[in-house]
């Protein structure tokens, strides 16, 4: 920290603001010299423009940028800002403009924010092709009062951001967690969302990576929708209202090793071609597996467990999975395995008549373990004329890979 830093504090710390905030930030920033270290004290600050090369470091939550209801909190418009360890409040709520709490412009390059509260803005963070952003353990709660859920602001917003990185942070509520667009090689590790639309949203983005991220109690866990080359690695969602996890048009990517529990159903799959899904958990859904239009991929190592309906499967033609690396574990599976290499010696075949007529007439769910449809079901083993199009399992496997998550 410079002297200089110190000196445009103290002659700043007795302006009041005309908007009504303690302290005028924007006379703080502008007397700064590009490169000093801004310590802020506690107190309620205006909202500002910074365009040079400035580290603001605050007192935690006492530390409050305010916008007074209008624009940006703080707009970010110059390469290397770093913003730590304050409180960010009362940006407009137009989400139109995209009013934010912290707006990061195109021109801000290696931003950092860090360890910052973001709470009643529009926006929490907007990233706007950005270079190389870091948003780190914060903490952002959206609003939850709008009458449509459009109204509301996405908590991290990435728009055509490159090598961006996102980790830590906790959010709540507003419309998504996380929102990612037309961005390439941006890594999303370890954040929490809860009680949002959708936790994590992926549009026409490319060359990503999502890991050991929490999902709780959203429409939508995690959604890969319209891009290619997605690592999603170690995810845990829980309790989503609709989809776990929402794989639509989907390719080349690896799904691989996360756990989706408790959602309505736990992967959506629709649309995808030569993507890895393997080593997942998929358990006490109301639906394992909602399949479609999803040919060429690999999937094994997967353990559909304790689902009330394993699979709906959407296609009119049958498909199979025979994949070179093996099968999956489905908990209903009742087969031999008689040479004991760990494979059912008969293929499974999860989406059977029961939830062909499920799947289309749900009222049958209640009477999904009756001796009428159990009778049903034992007469389509015998006479597979009546069998539906569904999925063959081809090498089902006879324990689960992931027991010790189950």
């Amino acid at each position: 920290m410079s002297a200089h830093s110190w000196l445009v504090l103290v002659l700043a710390a007795a302006v009041v603001d005309p908007a009504g905030a303690d302290i005028d930030l924007q006379n703080l920033v502008n007397q700064a010299a590009p490169g000093d270290t801004l310590h802020l004290l506690t107190g309620r600050y205006s909202s500002a423009r910074i365009d040079k090369p400035l580290t603001l470091v605050g007192q935690g939550a006492s530390t409050v940028i305010d916008a007074g209801g209008s624009g940006h909190c703080l707009a970010l418009l110059a390469a290397g800002i770093t913003v730590r360890n304050l409180m960010v409040s009362g940006s407009g709520l137009d989400v139109g403009k995209k009013e934010s709490g912290i707006w990061i412009d195109k021109v801000a390059h290696d931003a950092h924010i860090d360890s910052v509260l973001v709470e009643g803005c529009g926006f929490g963070i907007w990233a706007n092709s950005a270079t190389r952003p870091r948003i780190t353990g914060c903490h952002i709660i959206g609003g939850a009062d709008a009458a449509i859920i459009s109204d509301l602001g996405n908590g991290i917003h990435l728009f055509n951001v490159t090598d961006g990185h996102v980790a830590g942070n906790h959010i709540e509520a507003g419309r998504d967690g996380i929102y990612i667009s037309n961005s390439s090689g941006c890594l999303l590790e370890n954040n929490h969302i809860d009680r949002a639309r959708f936790a994590i949203h992926y549009m026409y983005s490319h060359g990503n990576r999502v890991i050991g991220n929490v999902a709780d109690s959203s429409s939508v866990g995690i959604a890969l929708m319209y891009s290619k080359g997605i690592q999603v690695l170690n995810n845990r969602v829980r309790a989503g209202h609709t989809h776990g996890m929402l794989l639509r048009n989907l390719y080349y990517s690896r799904i691989d090793g996360n756990q989706v529990r408790g959602s309505q159903d736990g992967l959506f799959f629709s649309g995808c071609s030569y993507d890895t899904l393997s080593n997942n958990l998929v358990a006490d859904n109301l639906i394992g597996i909602h399949l479609s239009a999803s040919p060429d991929n690999e999937v094994h190592g997967n353990a559909f467990v304790r689902n009330a309906e394993q699979l709906s499967f959407q296609d009119f033609k049958t498909m199979f999975w025979d994949g070179a690396h093996g099968g999956n574990y489905w908990s209903d599976y009742i087969g031999w395995d008689r040479n004991g290499d760990g494979v059912g010696d008969k293929g499974h075949f999860p989406s059977d008549v029961a939830a062909y007529l499920v799947q289309r007439f749900p009222a049958v769910r209640l009477v999904l373990h009756s001796p009428a449809m159990v009778l049903l079901q034992g007469l389509e083993a015998q006479f597979p004329v009546l069998r539906p199009p569904g999925l063959w399992e081809l090498k089902p496997l006879m324990f689960n890979p992931l027991s010790s998550g189950s």
